[in-house]
């Protein structure tokens, strides 16, 4: 009877063992998002648009209500009318206003940046590369600016556990993005780059005369 247990367990830890890794890298995949090699030229300029809008403006009211209501209620550039907002007076900050930009930078931004960096230098399109990074300085250089140590060099490693980079790190790193992308565009005047284009087959089709 114990041996009849002791296989029943055994199977039991083989057959658990094997279904929790068994398609484990197709399962946490999301099917819907892009990859670096799916996207082609004419996808760039789409997905670099994501990464501005999110830089920039992030979901709905996300970035006016931590910067407004916050560092520019605290620097005095504004004021407001509404007694419940303790920011005003430098009272305790609603921390879940000022979360809303992060939370949306690194889900919607600084993807779609990674998307755009990976794919311009893996398909070797240098000025969209270089234009993608001078990007990504202005981009987190507001991050660093408004708290301090971010996740940067090692945004998307698959770990589950992301180190923070230090602001004088950050810099260093920034103005060596900013010297060789410089320096690309300059090898590259009169290109197009970050464009959004059709593709070839519609292009075509556009230049060729359609029946009246």
């Amino acid at each position: 009877m114990k041996s009849f247990k002791f296989y029943i367990i055994l199977l039991a830890a083989v057959f658990i063992s094997n279904s929790c890794t068994d398609h484990f890298e197709a399962l946490n995949t999301n099917p819907h998002a892009l990859t670096f090699n799916e996207v082609d030229e004419t996808l760039i300029g789409q997905a670099f648009a994501k990464a501005q809008y999110g830089s920039l403006y992030g979901l709905g009211l996300s970035y006016q209500i931590a910067q407004n209501l916050h560092s520019d209620l605290y620097c005095q550039y504004f004021a407001t009318t509404k007694p419940a907002f303790t920011s005003d007076r430098y009272g305790q900050p609603f921390w879940d206003w000022i979360s809303l930009a992060w939370d949306i930078f690194y889900t919607q931004a600084a993807p779609n940046m990674q998307l755009v960096e990976e794919a311009a230098f893996q398909a070797g399109f240098s000025s969209h590369y270089a234009i993608t990074r001078i990007w990504k300085v202005y981009a987190y250089q507001r991050m660093t600016d408004y708290r301090g140590p971010v996740i940067f060099s090692e945004f998307g490693n698959g770990d589950t556990s992301v180190p923070y980079d230090n602001q004088e790190s950050m810099y260093r790193s920034f103005f060596t993005m900013l010297d060789e992308s410089m320096a690309t565009l300059k090898e590259n005047t009169g290109g197009n780059a970050i464009i959004k284009r059709a593709p070839a087959e519609i292009a075509r089709k556009a230049k060729t005369p359609q029946p009246v």
